[in-house]
């Protein structure tokens, strides 16, 4: 008769939370079981296979096990009880177990496996544990957890999660990839808790489903990022991301907040073209090798709060759409860059101080005027949804003065009868700048009509013009300021028909410019 198994382990890690020590209770030939002492791989598996059938709860537990290369394909772990299949402390080699099921929960806490660990499109029915494992590549490819998976502490080498499921979300807070994580098309029903994880090759979530909170909170992102050739393949080290960037989040689909609060970065992030139903938070980071750059090209919807501290970051917000996002106190609003931006609930009046500084100015300067347009354009419209005044103001100003440029711009490339119509379009854009300064500027009519004044002194100095006052500069600066303002007031008498001629032709431009006076005024006070 086989007696029992003399293995003792001792439980002082901070994992084990029963009693202080464990007796192996697997039937053992002379000293030991299989799983502690000799035995083939093939013996290994059967033994572990018959243990789980076996129906009592004990037979479940293989703490400090030996277990070498470990083969499970296509198997059913389904004994008749509810315990774990608990293998705390265990070592592998390697395991493989593809396309099976387990349906126990099954704890790996403090194991280590030396070589590829794979799970590719096994379904885990109950809750698994992962904690302080010590795990050199792992593939979990279309695999689906439809419980809590916790790899607190754990440490793995390549991780490749693509198209996996995770129904209860992902505890891994304090874990370590030091090769690359790809989950790619992942979904993860509950929270993503990445919270302090490192992540030594960059942290890749291409199209990833994210229907809870997605937490990456003081976790560190070291780039540039490593994405898998193939659904099965190895990463390909020899193509990097684009621009160095430290995490992909291209295409994320994100329900939750996105949260990166605290992170250290050696590359920028790139969330290109994603969903965010809630708010994306970057704040407090620590950027290595900088400046990085937190690419939102083409995303909406962007709330949240974002921090640039000392211009080590920038935000590219590219076709984006632009919610109500808040900037931390020590971060300027050039440290976002627009281009094709709809601003959606963006609140300008939080920065009005910044923008003045700018003079609103919030293009690139190598930005063409075409690009400009559209800016000032999205621009003035977000700031009439949150009632800014002020900024609608400036904003359409910067928008007619980009669209003079865009005037000058197809001048030069048109010929014909296009090219005239282009130079009439121009210089009506430059009168209407200078008279009125696009409608936002009364000052500007007054100096205009000054200059409009003084113009047509000098033309009656020029021409000697007899008046009844005398011929002195005075005597002409008056008569052209009655000349002004004959259309309202009426005009100086002169027998003169040329100047009476000229002084027509200014009070019908002093007319014109007192009403666009009186437009420009109260279109500014109305601002």
């Amino acid at each position: 008769m086989a007696s029992s198994c003399k293995y003792h382990h001792e439980l002082s890690a901070d994992y084990f939370d029963d009693e202080s020590s464990w007796d192996c209770p697997h039937p053992a030939d002379e000293n030991y079981c299989v799983f502690h002492g000799e035995a083939s791989d093939e013996a290994r598996r059967r033994r572990l296979i018959e243990a789980v059938e076996e129906p009592s709860p004990a037979t479940n537990q293989f703490l400090g096990a030996t277990f070498g290369a470990i083969d499970l394909d296509y198997q059913q772990l389904d004994g008749p009880t509810n315990t774990p299949i608990d293998c705390r402390d265990a070592s592998f080699e390697s395991i493989s177990l593809r396309f099976g099921t387990v349906k126990h929960p099954l704890d790996l806490r403090g194991s280590t496996a030396i070589g590829q660990v794979t799970f590719d499109e096994t379904q885990f029915a109950r809750r698994v544990d992962l904690g302080h494992v010590r795990f050199a590549d792992v593939s979990m490819r279309l695999t689906k957890f439809e419980s809590w998976l916790d790899t607190r502490e754990a440490t793995f080498g390549e991780v490749c999660g693509r198209v996996a499921r995770f129904a209860n979300g992902i505890y891994s807070v304090n874990a370590r990839f030091t090769g690359a994580a790809d989950f790619t098309n992942a979904q993860f029903d509950d929270v993503a808790n990445f919270y302090r994880v490192q992540f030594d090759k960059g942290a890749w979530f291409k199209r990833t489903d994210f229907a809870d909170k997605a937490r990456f909170k003081e976790c560190t992102l070291a780039g540039p990022a490593v994405e898998f050739g193939s659904v099965a393949g190895n990463p390909k080290r020899d193509r990097p991301t684009a621009n160095g960037a430290a995490g992909m989040f291209l295409g994320v689909d994100c329900d939750g907040p996105l949260l990166f609060d605290g992170a250290t970065l050696t590359g920028g992030l790139r969330i290109d073209d994603a969903s965010l139903s809630d708010e994306v938070s970057c704040v407090d980071l620590t950027v290595q090798d900088g400046p990085v750059t937190i690419d939102l090209t083409g995303t909406e919807r962007v709330t949240g709060t974002v921090a640039a501290t000392d211009g080590s970051v920038e935000y590219e917000l590219t076709q984006a759409v632009l919610g109500d996002l808040v900037l931390t106190e020590e971060t300027t609003i050039d440290s976002l860059t627009f281009n094709q931006t709809v601003f959606d609930g963006f609140d300008f009046t939080r920065y009005r101080k910044q923008l003045a500084a700018l003079e609103y100015k919030i293009h690139e300067s190598d930005d063409p005027p075409s690009v400009r347009e559209i800016i000032y354009v999205r621009a003035k419209n977000g700031a009439k949804q949150v009632g800014d005044n002020r900024a609608v103001s400036e904003f359409f100003f910067h928008e007619m003065a980009a669209r003079r440029g865009s005037h000058r711009r197809e001048f030069a490339q048109s010929d014909g009868l296009t090219r005239f119509r282009h130079a009439g379009r121009y210089v009506g854009n430059v009168a209407m700048g200078l008279s009125c300064g696009y409608g936002e500027r009364p000052l500007w009519t007054v100096l205009s009509s000054v200059g409009i004044i003084v113009v047509f002194t000098l033309i009656y100095a020029a021409v000697s013009v007899p008046l009844s006052i005398g011929q002195s500069i005075l005597s002409y600066l008056t008569f052209s300021v009655q000349s002004f303002v004959s259309l309202v007031l009426g005009g100086p008498t002169v027998e003169n028909t040329f100047v009476s001629f000229i002084g027509a032709a200014e009070g019908f431009l002093g007319g014109f410019m007192i009403a666009l006076f009186v437009f420009t005024l109260t279109r500014s006070i109305a601002r």
